[in-house]
């Protein structure tokens, strides 16, 4: 296989892993993780700009890990491992 196709097939898993690593680092699945919120609200309580954070929730939810309804961001199955609520042993 010719090495440009190698890299254009890594290439999702690597998207994934950086928009999961992203949204540990913002800490956003622990925000979400209580209750529902909406874009503007997660946006000020973690000082992001929305338009940045909106692209981000749109690759969360891609991905399976948050969800959104007409109102609100939540977490999912998924998302609720990831996040610290998710986290039942410790080292």
């Amino acid at each position: 296989m010719p090495v440009e196709m190698r890299v254009l097939k890594a290439m999702p898993g690597h998207s994934i892993t950086q928009i999961i690593a992203t949204a540990q680092g913002l800490e956003i699945l622990d925000c979400l993780s209580d209750h529902g919120k909406t874009l503007d609200s997660l946006a000020v309580e973690l000082a992001l700009d929305n338009a940045s954070l909106f692209r981000l929730m749109r690759g969360l939810i891609y991905i399976g890990i948050v969800e959104k309804n007409a109102e609100a961001y939540y977490l999912t199955k998924a998302g609720i491992k990831l996040s610290k609520q998710g986290v039942t042993v410790s080292l």
